[in-house]
């Protein structure tokens, strides 16, 4: 039998090339490598080995020792509550979107807690990294690098010290292991030294925390494996313009994976955003609120339309922050539905403050904001809409419906504008018309 050292596929032949990953001369015969997937483990050692097998009855419940809290809201609650040692963390997102400085300001909570940190710079130098700390303004008094991007000697240190409460690799696609042939970043070294470094994480209770890399389509570098393999996996995201990000849990052992935390990064740190609102104070009467669902988070969000005549053969049609399909069919369908013609007109849709949102429930907000300005016709003050409209212009209900009617009505909205008190987009044209001949 023969493998692929890059993707692991197996053949019954040797090829020059590998028709699952692309890769030319990785395909490698199983029995020459025999030492690599038993970890170079005699088959003698495997016929000495004692297996125990344990009854549910006797394992122990969890030590609350072995959680601890950071005393930063916005983490300890996008966890479920805690930390807990011997639990492996992979948190990613796009470069430059704040994963380290996130990371170190855990470290600082951590280091109050007097948990030991051992960090990994597989990116980034150590004097690169005191540089931000100084920056950043952050005391660290029990952390300490290893420049070593071989996890087999980080796996030797490990072993001899055992005082370390956290590691932390930044990050996972730099660092290797010496007797895997392939190259860094591969499918065959990320799987190793995740699978050592997990191994380590849970045989000496370590809280391991492991950065990792964003492709361009938004995915994790990297096997899905990888994700199988550790306990929590964080999405740092956010438009590298702004300054808003939020934390958002795609899977997690310890706790729900609906929670999302809500951060603004500036050149002080990034620190926590307890107000889930990001609107601009000076609101005029040509933008409408809404809220967007982040997990079980209720974000209140504001959106504006300009429309204008078009000079071109093709209109333009332009959206920040809004799915621009979306907004292709919610003009379609005031075309069919209105009869208003918008061939002739450009129409610019922005959601403030650079907040990206892919969810059905502004359709409701981004109509009214449009129809507004084809019609000059103003909003009417504290008036919020969510709602996903039909094809056929009927307004339907959305996730979290009765919690964004509570926090409309928390907030002081005189108009809440949703499937309970109008059914179509009619009943909604009549309110705002309604309100601009008084």
């Amino acid at each position: 039998m023969f493998y692929c050292k890059e993707c692991y596929s197996q053949f019954s032949k040797w090829h020059g090339f590998c028709s699952k990953c692309n890769t030319w001369g990785s395909i490698v015969s199983i029995d020459n490598n025999v030492g690599f997937f038993n970890n170079k483990l005699h088959k003698s050692r495997y016929k000495s080995l004692q297996v125990q097998t344990i009854k549910l009855q006797n394992i122990e419940d969890i030590d609350n020792r072995l959680k601890f809290s950071t005393g930063i809201r916005q983490i300890d609650n996008t966890l479920g509550g805690s930390l807990m040692s011997g639990q492996v963390i992979l948190l990613s997102g796009y470069p430059g979107v704040g994963k380290s400085t996130l990371v170190l300001t855990i470290c600082e909570a951590l280091d109050k807690l007097n948990k030991k940190i051992l960090y990994l710079c597989g990116e980034e130098s150590p004097i690169q990294i005191k540089s931000r700390v100084n920056r950043l303004n952050l005391n660290l008094n029990n952390f300490e690098f290893i420049v070593e991007r071989d996890v087999f000697t980080l796996q030797n240190l490990l072993l001899s010290n055992r005082a370390y409460d956290c590691i932390v690799v930044d990050s996972i696609q730099t660092i290797y292991h010496s007797e895997n042939t392939s190259s860094i970043g591969s499918v065959s070294q990320i799987i190793t030294c995740t699978n050592i470094l997990v191994d380590i994480a849970k045989r000496y209770n370590i809280l391991t925390i492991l950065i990792g890399h964003i492709t361009k389509s938004g995915d994790i570098a990297g096997p899905m494996i990888l994700e199988h393999l550790v306990d929590t996996v964080l999405l740092l995201d956010g438009d590298r313009n702004g300054d808003i990000r939020f934390l958002k849990v795609l899977k997690n052992r310890f706790g729900p994976s609906d929670e999302v935390g809500v951060f603004r990064i500036s050149s002080d740190g990034i620190k926590e955003n307890m107000e889930y609102s990001f609107i601009d104070n000076n609101t005029n009467s040509n933008s409408i609120f809404s809220f967007t669902s982040e997990g079980n988070l209720q974000i209140l969000v504001e959106i504006e339309a300009l429309v204008t005549k078009s000079y071109y053969a093709n209109p333009k049609r332009t959206s920040f922050g809004f799915d621009l399909n979306r907004l292709f069919i919610i003009l379609a369908i005031i075309e069919k539905i209105l009869k208003i013609n918008t061939i002739d007109k450009d129409v610019f849709l922005n959601v403030l403050n650079g907040i990206k949102i892919n969810d059905i429930s502004l359709d409701l907000a981004v109509f009214i904001a449009i129809y507004s300005a084809l019609k000059n016709l103003k909003i009417p003050e504290k008036t919020v809409a969510f709602g996903e409209i039909s094809l056929t212009g009927k307004i339907r209900k959305t996730r979290y419906h009765n919690k964004k009617i509570l926090e409309s009505t928390r907030m002081g909205f005189e108009n809440i504008i949703e499937h309970d008190k109008y059914e179509s987009i009619h009943d909604v044209v009549n309110f705002i018309e309604s309100h601009n001949t008084n």
